[in-house]
């Protein structure tokens, strides 16, 4: 079973950042990761580059996007897409999204797909696996002279 986590990191943040991303998953790791003492520091951080997640924006848009499909089954705080590639469950929480996934990556990449139309800096983290990255990755800006 695959697991990520997506955050929305501020636009201050993911701009700045952009391409040092290494960074922001060293500093999610090490908040998984550390003792009492550090990790409230740590949390504090992480709660400061991070947006809380807009879930109602978020509901309505895979519904007018996903609604229709025949494998999806929505529930009170999640999306679940269930075929015979596999299983794939989308949690919305006040600070981030989780995802539950067996199978094929299909039903994953739906989802994926879905939230990078939005115009958000996902942030997606698998720490058991060690990968991160944007779900839509920043365009670079050209300065003209």
């Amino acid at each position: 079973m695959r697991q990520y986590d997506l955050y929305i990191i501020e636009d201050l943040f993911a701009i700045y950042f952009y391409g040092r991303e290494q960074m922001f998953f060293q500093l999610f790791k090490e908040c998984h990761e550390s003792g009492e003492g550090i990790k409230d520091i740590l949390i504090k951080q992480v709660e400061y580059i991070t947006k809380p997640i807009p879930t109602k924006y978020i509901y309505s848009h895979i519904l007018q996007e996903l609604g229709k499909r025949t494998d999806l089954i929505i529930k009170r705080k999640s999306f679940l897409i269930v075929n015979k590639r596999g299983d794939t469950e989308l949690f919305l929480e006040h600070k981030k999204l989780h995802v539950k996934s067996s199978g094929d990556m299909f039903a994953e990449f739906i989802f994926m797909d879905t939230l990078k139309s939005l115009d958000i800096h996902f942030f997606a983290l698998d720490l058991e696996n060690e990968r991160f990255g944007w779900l839509k990755p920043l365009k670079d800006r050209k300065y003209v002279k």
